[in-house]
């Protein structure tokens, strides 16, 4: 058994007007939800303003209280930016141009049609049919109004809702979770040391570079096609914004003998990206299961004996680390640093004792990030999969697995 299946247009409307008798005026004050304001990984209206109805009655989309947004627009469509908009100042509110405006009508729930245009696979049917040209592509809203939904009676969507909320609920907390582990370790780090930006415990202050024993560029490989086999060629996408370096998903190159010796990355090497938009971005290459070899807009730099890398990242990663690097950064066609300029940056040294203690809880904060990592993923994976369920062809039958998985 299958639940009947309806147009959007015929069960909602879209991108609905503002009433000529909607008796606002211009004084009273409505929310203002522009794109930046929707958070495409909850789904959820993360903040918004109170603006006058005179700031915002021309030039911006309207919608009310318990209407759904969904962004038209490449990327933010891509993204998942949609949102159920609720406490409204007013119950009004205006937004982006660059938002499609979905208002439940009396069949469905409007949870149940931001839980339907939340959904992967209707986003990439929805890419399928941007108009538009290139960073111009928007969604049409005849692809919206043509797109069919299966609607359940009111009662089975509650129920269906209810369901989806308590799963997506687990996702929230886990995300939540994660962002608190990720706070830890920079608060270690200037409880043990102090603010580097005045230096409270007086440590000796020296450079980078008086600590490193090597620094280099990442080669480059031109005309060289991708293989099954050889060396994980690290860019600047493969590294991450708190330290960490994603080596497995970078391209891998043939290499010979030699060059894999000359470059391949030991564990401790500490990369820096030096040009263009990721500017900045530092990582400890800790090992890997495969060669790996810095990628040419990397600079490698090794230490000496009297200093754990750990320590250099974390500095580095610290308020005070981050103004040391863009203030060296040198603005041409674009942004770029060199390993000169990181190597005059200057750094309070504490004792390596200190240093090792720090690195050893460093690495039992990175294991217990890691199992958060696992059951944050897990839980996005069972709540796609659940949320996929419920809207296949077979939503009788999903909606009863669905059940059963919330029970067990």
């Amino acid at each position: 058994m299958t639940f009947p299946r309806f147009r959007l247009a015929d069960v909602c409307d879209i991108n609905p007007r503002l009433p000529r008798t909607h008796g606002i005026t211009d004084d009273t004050l409505v929310s203002f939800v522009p794109m930046a304001a929707v958070d495409e990984l909850t789904g959820t209206i993360a903040t918004s303003q109170s603006r006058s109805f005179a700031e915002v009655k021309k030039g911006y989309t309207s919608f009310r209280e318990n209407d759904v947004l969904f962004a038209k627009i490449t990327p933010c469509m891509e993204n998942g930016k949609a949102a159920l908009a609720q406490s409204l100042v007013g119950g009004v509110g205006f937004g982006s141009t660059e938002f499609h405006v979905l208002r439940a009508g009396p069949q469905v729930l409007p949870e149940w049609l931001r839980y339907f245009v939340r959904r992967e696979e209707f986003r990439r049917e929805a890419k399928r049919n941007f108009t538009g040209t290139a960073g111009q592509q928007r969604v049409p809203t005849t692809f919206l109004s043509g797109a069919e939904i299966p609607v359940p009676s009111l009662d089975e969507q509650r129920r269906i809702v209810d369901l989806l909320s308590r799963a997506e609920g687990i996702v929230r907390l886990r995300r939540e979770a994660q962002r608190k582990a990720a706070e830890i370790i920079p608060a270690l780090f200037v409880d043990m040391f102090g603010d580097p930006a005045t230096n409270p415990k007086g440590w000796p202050v020296t450079t980078i570079g008086s600590l490193s024993s090597y620094t280099r560029y990442g080669p480059r490989f031109p005309d060289r096609p991708y293989a099954a086999e050889g060396a994980h060629i690290l860019r600047t996408t493969d590294m991450g914004y708190s330290g960490d370096i994603h080596w497995s998903d970078a391209p891998v190159l043939p290499v010979t003998v030699d060059e894999l010796e000359k470059y391949h990355l030991r564990p401790g090497t500490l990369l820096v990206t030096r040009t263009g938009a990721t500017i900045g971005k530092i990582a400890i290459f800790r090992g890997a299961e495969e060669p790996c070899i810095a990628g040419a807009y990397l600079i490698e730099i090794g230490f000496q004996a009297q200093v754990i890398p750990e320590y250099i990242l974390h500095f580095l990663l610290s308020a005070f680390g981050q103004s040391q690097l863009v203030r060296g950064s040198r603005a041409v066609a674009q942004p770029n640093i060199n390993a000169p300029t990181i190597c005059a940056i200057p750094i309070p040294l504490p004792p390596l004792e200190i240093q090792a203690r720090f690195a050893a809880s460093v690495d039992q904060l990175r294991a217990a990030q890691g199992l958060q990592e696992s059951a944050m993923a897990k839980a996005e994976a069972i709540f796609n999969s659940l949320l996929a369920q419920v809207f296949s062809r077979d939503d009788q039958r999903a909606a009863t697995r669905l059940e059963e998985a919330a029970v067990a």
